[in-house]
């Protein structure tokens, strides 16, 4: 058994040339995407959510685009956490689990919104450790870095 967990890392960037983003404060909160037991001999795949909040307090409003990085492994196609072993696990924009969350590359895709004056999007981001890995017990993590762009 292992307890598998990502944790992101908010990061923060303008792009100039948005005047209507001009003057606006974003803040960025998220719940960490926790597994929880991951069981080698189960062959279902192991699923988990968590939740992105941006509060933004745009003068107008504007709209605000989400990438995330693709972590210890460098590829979209298949995301790793690291830990006694190599656990495979990917990140979907949708409960489907069929579009990858990534920066627009390798087959990823960004999320974008319209935001206006303090009305927050919880975005959910929904991850899935596919089955019958081979693993050695253990803690597993990996970490991403989320991109606001607006």
């Amino acid at each position: 058994m292992t307890k598998p967990s990502i944790l992101f890392l908010l990061m923060m960037f303008t792009l100039t040339g948005l005047p209507s983003a001009w003057g606006a404060q974003c803040n960025i909160t998220a719940t960490p995407l926790t597994f929880g037991s991951y069981d080698t001999l189960n062959p279902s795949p192991l699923d988990s959510t968590s939740t992105l909040s941006i509060n933004c307090k745009p003068k107008q409003p504007f709209v605000v685009e989400v990438q995330l990085s693709a972590g210890n492994s460098g590829s979209f196609g298949q995301r790793t956490m690291t830990g006694p072993g190599t656990l495979l696990y990917n990140l979907y924009t949708n409960a489907s689990m069929s579009t990858l969350f990534g920066d627009g590359t390798g087959g990823s895709t960004t999320l974008t919104r319209t935001v206006g004056r303090n009305t927050p999007w919880n975005l959910n981001i929904f991850g899935r450790i596919p089955a019958l890995q081979s693993v050695p017990a253990g803690l597993y993590s990996d970490t991403l870095t989320a991109t606001i762009l607006w």
